[in-house]
């Protein structure tokens, strides 16, 4: 077993550490959760542009999960829907 699958191996334990924790305690979470309501609320309001900031801020994330995609979704159904996917 080389280096990168140790690293990859710590990573995804700690991954499902953090999902277990913040089942078990959901306050933990709840800063996660603040900044994705607004990044949601600030996308609706932003129009394409909103889309454009909240998928780059969604994708930027790594250490932790970021469920963006309901953005992108969303905005579809409320904008058209081929910008939205372009962008």
């Amino acid at each position: 077993m080389d280096k990168a699958d140790k690293v990859f191996g710590i990573a995804v334990i700690l991954v499902i550490a953090y999902w277990i924790i913040a089942l078990v305690y959901p306050e933990i979470a709840s800063p996660f959760t603040a900044m994705y309501q607004g990044l949601t609320t600030f996308a609706i309001h932003g129009g394409y542009f909103g889309v454009l900031i909240g998928s780059f801020i969604g994708n930027a994330t790594i250490v932790f999960p970021f469920p963006y995609v309901i953005i992108p979704f969303v905005l579809g159904g409320l904008l058209d829907p081929t910008l939205v996917g372009i962008i």
